[in-house]
């Protein structure tokens, strides 16, 4: 029998608690009962004698109680602390001079010796590992999804919350909550892939037909011919406004075939490829274009296609598969040869330029006089693919050779006899309790994708990860999704954790055209582009507009995907020989080569549907003369949109300047400013008291410390605007900017190139740097002590000549860190 509405309610309802439980019961299985523990006596006594009084029970200067602080040198925040107060201490900083108490320097020396022997001693004994329990994020869920089942139009509901991680990298457990926002989002999701995997009896349908005048809607702008009896196909085949056919009511309801009747007939017997004359489908998503004519041929995906005969007209079928959500348009696509248009950036008058020029060639084509649609009239080719007949099978048997591979692919893993069990018994007693059996395959795709085996990624009770979880591991690094079925297959036999085998394999991800998630979301996140994508610029001081953005986030990751595919050394990073800009952003520059203001350049690319990609600048040898300022764009330094990521959009800012080189560069992380402490306004309007607004930081015993490492790293980079452009001095003031600054070790700065020369002639520093960027994406945890020793043994160990990007990542992939929970 079939269920009622109110029947259907309740199972679903029923079937949430049971992801509500099996989830939380996951999300419970990694986290350690936390002990506080006191530092040994001669420690706890210094601090107790000498520091408790501004930092304990009574008063917390700089919102730092020591008396609570955890002594447990295994945990980072926690040594990272106590390292401060060695530096502190060490430097004669604290206690501070006018305090009523002060060590004597053999209590000191005493303090400080206790403290090194015991960070020796946490480093030599700290294990390796530590990655909590996590969930996939909003990038590895759908990207997983869509490798496992294959259907286009899979997205989030607008209801599945952001991921608020608040680490360095969103593979990072912090922030990946396990709320009921984000319970509610899995099985909305689940139930969306579901319907598209299993369709369900009496789906909504769609009906229409359309004569000649009503074709389409705007049919005088893409046709050609008696309006009145027929239309014909340009076939200039950039985008709807140009050469397509489609009905504008339509948006497939359902996912499914749909029957495309149209009445045509073809000129000539073949096209310019010898062909007949052929009519193509292509299907998109219309909601990623305001208008759907504006969709581009060149985006969308060809679904189906049918030849025309010449001769009188008659109605022609064809069935188009369509994902719901979905509509498509109608090309004629061998009117002429293949390139015979550019499809590239073009404007409104260019392209109306090309329909002109392709309706007055008396090349053949087709006739259309009237379109019919409707449907779904048949399933998907993929279901039918998938389940041989529809309604599916539900025995045992067709369970074990369909739902288990799927399972087994969605786990990441081969599954226990107990999961194996109990998803084959839900799916029976499903199907006997609905009679209806894609109801209860419905069911099992839906548990299935809200499995804590699906959604959490290396559950491993082992401190070495399996051979299943090191390629998920490498694979969610690299591909941003599972692994494939060549890692899966190395990892049933074995193999996988072999140095050789894991080099070759990291080596082939790379290659792959799926590593364009790591060049995307490790730079989004490494280098800011996420930050980019968002910030609001809305000063009229600055060249910004959506064309400048996407400039700056695609020249970000061409620069680090030439670095990545060529295998560069990792120090072209700090200094390379070249650099990406588009046409927007070299107006922003102010060279030479573009003749058009922004708004020109940005009404000519917003016509053609697309953004200007960036293009490859050689500094060694530029095509042009560049200004002494573009020539030195060299390195991340360089890139306005690692330089955008420290502002406002309104302002730059020093200060998030030089924490950003020091976080980013330098591997440094200088704790947060005390809650005490005021923030600094910097308005560089009011440029004359920028270093003075600097340096009253520097006076206060609580922000000295930090502010000396940071602040002139920021002001070395002053030439620099909000939005990464040069400035020689300030909006409205004659008076030159002054980027020279100093060091606490006496080190000059002046300048990007002062920076630069740093890491250079110190180049492990970097290089251990980068190091633990990856690791931390790619293990998904903030690095312990255990696996900065790993880390401090790798840099040491650099190649003479230093790393190649591609080998440091193999390095990384095989180090005890990568291969550790």
């Amino acid at each position: 029998m079939s269920l009622s509405v109110e029947q259907t309610l309740v199972q679903n309802q029923r079937f949430r608690h049971l992801v509500l439980a099996m989830l939380v019961s996951a999300s419970f299985l990694w986290y350690p009962a936390v002990a506080f523990s006191k530092p040994p006596d001669a420690i706890g006594q210094f601090t107790r004698k000498f520091c408790n009084s501004c930092h304990g029970a009574t008063e917390a200067k700089g919102d730092f109680r020591l008396d609570q602080l955890q002594w447990d040198l295994t945990d980072t925040e926690s040594l990272q602390r106590w390292k401060q107060i060695y530096q502190y201490v060490s430097d004669s900083e604290m206690p501070p001079k006018g305090a009523d108490l002060q060590p004597d320097q053999t209590a000191r020396d005493v303090f400080l010796h206790g403290l090194t022997t015991e960070f020796d001693r946490a480093a030599r004994d700290a294990p390796i590992g530590g990655t909590p329990l996590r969930r996939l994020n909003r990038v590895e869920y759908l990207n997983t999804a869509r490798d496992l089942f294959g259907i286009r139009m899979i997205k989030l509901p607008l209801s599945f919350p952001e991921d608020a991680t608040t680490a360095p990298f969103d593979t990072m457990p912090a922030g990946l909550f396990l709320s009921p926002a984000v319970m509610e989002a899995y099985h909305e999701s689940a139930t969306n892939i579901a319907n598209r995997f299993v369709p369900l009896p009496n789906p909504p349908n769609y009906a229409a037909k359309y004569g000649v005048l009503t074709i389409g809607g705007d049919a005088t702008r893409r046709w050609f011919g008696p309006k009145k009896a027929f239309l014909q196909f340009t076939g200039f085949n950039h985008s709807g406004w140009s050469g397509a056919l489609w009905d504008s009511q339509f948006i497939a309801p359902a996912c499914g075939v749909y029957r495309v009747r149209l009445r045509a007939n073809a000129q000539g017997k073949t096209g310019a490829d010898g062909k007949p004359l052929r009519l193509s489908f292509y299907a998109f998503d219309p909601t990623e274009e305001q208008l759907p004519k504006r969709y581009r041929r060149d985006r969308a995906t060809r679904v189906a296609e049918i030849d025309i005969p010449d001769g009188p007209p008659q109605w022609i079928a064809c069935d188009v598969p369509l994902e719901a959500g979905e509509t498509f348009h109608i090309y004629c696509d061998n009117r002429f040869p293949v390139d015979h248009f550019p499809l590239g950036t073009l404007n409104r008058s260019q392209l109306t330029k090309l329909v002109k020029q392709a309706i007055r060639d008396k090349a053949p084509t087709v006739e259309i006089r009237g379109l019919e649609l409707r449907g779904p009239v048949n399933i998907l080719p993929r279901v039918r693919t998938f389940f041989g007949a529809y309604p599916p099978d539900l025995s045992q048997q067709s369970l074990e050779t369909r739902l288990i591979p799927l399972a087994t692919a969605a786990y990441r893993r081969p599954l226990t006899e107990a999961e194996r069990r109990t998803l084959i018994d839900a799916a029976l007693a499903h199907a006997k309790q609905t009679g209806k059996p894609e109801f209860a395959w419905h069911y099992a795709i839906r548990r299935l994708l809200c499995s804590p085996a699906f959604l959490y990624r290396e559950v491993e009770q082992d401190q070495k990860l399996s051979q299943y979880a090191l390629a998920s591991r490498l694979s969610y690094f690299l591909w941003s999704t599972k692994p494939d079925d060549e890692l899966l297959q190395l990892a049933a036999e074995g193999q996988l954790a072999n140095p050789t085998v894991l080099a070759a394999q990291t080596r082939r991800l790379l290659a792959d055209p799926k590593s364009q998630q790591f060049i995307q979301h490790f730079t989004g996140q490494w280098l800011g582009n996420r930050t980019v994508a968002a910030i609001n610029v809305c000063d009229n001081r600055y060249h910004w507009d959506d064309q400048v953005r996407y400039g700056y986030i695609r020249s970000t990751e061409m620069f680090f995907e030439e670095v990545l595919r060529r295998n560069l050394p990792i120090h072209t990073f700090i200094d390379s020989d070249f650099t990406y800009a588009n046409n927007a952003m070299l107006a922003v520059w102010t060279l030479p080569k573009p003749q058009k203001k922004l708004a020109a350049i940005a009404a000519t690319q917003r016509q053609g549907l697309v953004w200007p990609e960036p293009e490859r600048i050689s500094l060694s040898h530029p095509p042009q003369k560049l200004p002494d300022h573009v020539l030195n764009r060299r390195g991340l330094l360089g890139l306005p949109g690692v330089l955008t990521v420290t502002g406002d959009g309104v302002e730059s800012s020093p200060i998030l300047r030089g924490v950003w080189v020091l976080e980013n560069l330098f591997g440094q992380h200088p704790p947060p400013p005390p809650k005490d402490i005021p923030a600094l306004d910097i308005d560089t309007r009011n440029a004359s008291t920028v270093r003075e607004i600097l340096a009253a930081h520097q006076k206060n015993a609580s922000c000295a410390k930090c502010h000396r490492d940071i602040d002139p790293l920021g002001l070395a980079l002053e030439n620099y605007d909000a939005i990464g452009g040069y400035r020689a001095a300030y909006a409205g003031v004659a008076t030159p900017i002054d980027a020279s600054t100093e060091l606490p070790d006496g080190t000059q700065l002046n300048g990007p190139d002062s920076i630069r020369r740093i890491l250079l002639e110190r180049q492990h520093i970097f290089t251990n740097c980068l190091l633990t960027k990856l690791l931390e994406y790619g293990a998904g945890r903030e690095l312990s002590l255990g696996d900065q020793r790993i880390v401090k043994q790798l840099v040491a160990s650099t190649p003479q000549d230093g790393y190649r990007f591609q080998e440091l990542i193999v390095a990384a992939v095989c180090s005890d860190v990568f291969l550790m929970k």
